[in-house]
C-alpha cells in the first residue's frame, strides 16, 4: 500500500509527464535541423555547373582579333581553356568558308586545363571563320571565333616546278629515297640525317609481311611506318611530316596549266590529310602540305613497284 502511494505520487507523476514532453520537444529539435541541413544540400546541387572558360592567347606573335590577310599569309593563333566543375574531354577546330565547312579538328581529350597553339595559312577563301569549341564531362561546352577576311590588294605566289625528280625504294642503291621541298633537292641518307629540318617526303615499297602492304608509298620522317624501311629515322630528333589528300578533283590539264599558288592552295584539304599516300601510281595526282606549310601537287609519272624500284614524279609547290 506504501509503495502504491508512493508509485502514484503526484509528484512523481509530474516529473514523468516532464520528461515525456521534452523527450518529443528534443525530437522535434532534431528533426527540424535535419530539414535544414538537406534543405541547404539540396539548394547547393540545384546550382547550375560552371562552363569552361576560352581565353585567346595574346602574347607576341599571336593573332587574337579578327584580321585581314593576305593570300598565304602565315598566322599563329592559340586559346587557353578551363575554369569548368568538370574535365574538358573534347577540342574542336572548325573552319567556315563562303563554299564550304570543314572540321579541321575533332579530339578527345581529359584535362583539367588546356593550353592549344595552331599555325594557320590564310586560303584564296575571301572570308575564313575559324571556330575553336571546348566541351566538358557535363557537355558545357562553350567557343570563341576568329574572323580572317582576304587583303584584295594581295595575289598568289610563284611556285616552283620540278618537271622529274627521281626516288628509290628502300633496297634501290641508285637514286635517294627523300625529297626536300624546302630545298629542292634529294637527299642521300646521310644528308637527311645531317639536315633533319630539310627532309619532308620519303618514299619506300611495301608489299606486306610487316605493316599492311601499301606497294608504292609516299611518306615522310614523321609518319609512323617510315622507320620500318629507314631505320636510321628512329633516332631523329626533328622528324617533320608531311599530309597528303588520298583523292582530288584536279585534272592533269589542271596540273599542266597551274603557273601559280591558287590552284595548290585550292587543292589541299586539311580535314583529310593523312600521313603516307598508298598505292601511287603513274599519273596519280597528289595534294599534300609539308611541316612547314608548304602546299604542292605531284603527278607521278612513273611507278616500278618492288623493293628495290623507284618512282618518278613531276612536282609544282610553293616557293
Amino acid at each position: 500500500m506504501l509503495i502504491c502511494r508512493y508509485i502514484f505520487n503526484g509528484d512523481m507523476l509530474k516529473i514523468f509527464n516532464d520528461f515525456h514532453r521534452k523527450g518529443w520537444l528534443l525530437y522535434l529539435v532534431v528533426v527540424g535541423f535535419c530539414f535544414f541541413i538537406t534543405t541547404i544540400t539540396s539548394c547547393k546541387k540545384d546550382e547550375p555547373a560552371s562552363s569552361p572558360v576560352i581565353t585567346l592567347i595574346q602574347d607576341s606573335g599571336f593573332v587574337y582579333r579578327d584580321s585581314i590577310l593576305a593570300v598565304n599569309q602565315k598566322i599563329t593563333i592559340g586559346i587557353t581553356a578551363g575554369g569548368s566543375d568538370a574535365v574538358i574531354t573534347y577540342l574542336g577546330i572548325r573552319l567556315e568558308t563562303e563554299s564550304k565547312v570543314t572540321n579541321l579538328l575533332d579530339s578527345g581529350i581529359h584535362v583539367r586545363s588546356l593550353r592549344y597553339t595552331r599555325q594557320i595559312s590564310k586560303g584564296a577563301s575571301n572570308t575564313e571563320r575559324w571556330i575553336i569549341t571546348v566541351m566538358d564531362k557535363n557537355r558545357h561546352q562553350t567557343s570563341v571565333t576568329l574572323t580572317f577576311t582576304r587583303d584584295p590588294n594581295s595575289g598568289f605566289s610563284p611556285i616552283s616546278h620540278y618537271p622529274s625528280i627521281m626516288l628509290g625504294a628502300q633496297d634501290n642503291s641508285f637514286y635517294p629515297h627523300c625529297f626536300s621541298v624546302i630545298g629542292g633537292a634529294t637527299l642521300a641518307n646521310d644528308s637527311a640525317t645531317l639536315h633533319q629540318e630539310m627532309a619532308d617526303i620519303f618514299y619506300y615499297y611495301n608489299q606486306g609481311g610487316g605493316p599492311p602492304a601499301y606497294l608504292c608509298t609516299f611518306s615522310s620522317p614523321g609518319e609512323n611506318d617510315a622507320p620500318t624501311f629507314y631505320p636510321f629515322i628512329t633516332n631523329w630528333t626533328i622528324r617533320n611530316s608531311t599530309y597528303y589528300n588520298l583523292e582530288t578533283t584536279v585534272t592533269l590539264q589542271d596540273f599542266r596549266d597551274c603557273t601559280n599558288d591558287s590552284l595548290l592552295l585550292a587543292a589541299y584539304d586539311e580535314s583529310v590529310g593523312k600521313r603516307k599516300f598508298k598505292n601511287a601510281v603513274a599519273d596519280n595526282i597528289i595534294p599534300f602540305k609539308t611541316q612547314s606549310g608548304k602546299n604542292g601537287l605531284m603527278r607521278v609519272l612513273t611507278a616500278i613497284a618492288s623493293p628495290q624500284g623507284y618512282i618518278e614524279v613531276e612536282m609544282k609547290v610553293q616557293k
